[in-house]
């Protein structure tokens, strides 16, 4: 309700903490959201270190969303040190649950040689799953 307001004045603040205590307890959803909310410093001081902290805990809990952006942070090094290879990781088990967005990343990785071997063919592939 505080981040959307409404039934009670909007405060994006005061709305991180609730999904903060709701992520510490063990909520697999509010520890990607509040992950999200660290990456953006949206509502939050932004805080790279602790978005991924959050986004594993998220991954850890079955979100698949949490294990793509993982990925993507290996991906561009926005938040973590460059490593394509854990991307890959990433990727792949976020596609392996279906995640089109890292299915689409998988395909790029393929493409592109950027982690594993360049390989068109698979690339295709990936990028048909993601559709």
């Amino acid at each position: 309700m505080y981040y959307y307001g409404g039934e009670v004045e909007q405060d994006i603040g005061k709305a991180a903490e609730y999904y903060q205590k709701a992520a510490d307890l063990g909520n697999a959803s509010m520890c990607y959201t509040i992950g999200n909310m660290y990456y953006s410093g949206e509502g939050v001081e932004q805080d790279y270190g602790k978005a991924a902290e959050y986004y594993q805990k998220a991954a850890d809990l079955g979100v698949a969303q949490a294990l793509c952006d993982l990925g993507m942070m290996y991906y561009t090094g926005e938040g973590a040190e460059q490593d394509y290879g854990r991307a890959v990781n990433y990727f792949t088990q976020a596609a392996e649950q279906e995640e089109p967005a890292a299915m689409f990343a998988l395909g790029e990785c393929l493409r592109l040689g950027l982690g594993l071997e360049k390989d068109a063919g698979k690339a295709a592939e990936w990028y048909r799953k993601a559709l």
